[in-house]
């Protein structure tokens, strides 16, 4: 046996794409936690910290990871890379990224969310956007809300007609 055997294998490390997000992440101007990260590109915060450092540990192992281009794509969607940027690291999934932006719609705000001029939806609608509710998740409730009250759009009692 030579000295060559006595050398352990290199520890896996992570892509190019990889080191590139983890850099986003922490470079965000929300710096960005894992959690949150990985929040915003709907995966677990393990599989995000697995692409982030190359590998995943199997007790003493660790296995290198090769994301997709579809996975990278959505992590850098979450933390605002444009695909530019991601395309010296992984071109796929820059192009993939660029039909994600492309057919992105605008981000709702809490201009977006009505309150169809019932003070008790308003009060709802200004907790919301003080407590940083996402607007979309806000405006689907408002819109629960407003059936349960039986207010039409335009913040009137509904009236249900009897059968027969």
């Amino acid at each position: 046996m030579g000295p060559a055997s006595n050398r352990a294998a290199p520890e896996p490390g992570p892509t190019a794409a990889g080191r590139l997000i983890k850099l986003a992440r922490e470079g965000h101007p929300e710096r960005l936690s894992i959690r949150e990260a990985a929040r915003r590109a709907n995966i677990s915060e393990t599989r995000w910290r697995h692409v982030e450092n190359g590998f995943e540990s199997r007790g003493p192992v660790k296995i290198p990871v090769n994301p997709s281009p579809r996975l990278l794509a959505r992590m850098a969607e979450a933390v605002g890379l444009s695909p530019e940027r991601l395309r010296p690291a992984d071109e796929e999934a820059a192009d993939i990224l660029e039909e994600i932006y492309s057919h992105e719609a605008p981000a709702l705000t809490y201009d977006d969310v009505p309150h169809y001029g019932d003070p008790r939806l308003e009060s709802f609608r200004n907790k919301a956007e003080a407590d940083k509710l996402d607007a979309g998740m806000a405006l689907g409730l408002v819109e629960y809300i407003k059936e349960g009250l039986g207010i039409d759009d335009n913040g009137n009692p509904v009236r249900h007609q009897r059968a027969g």
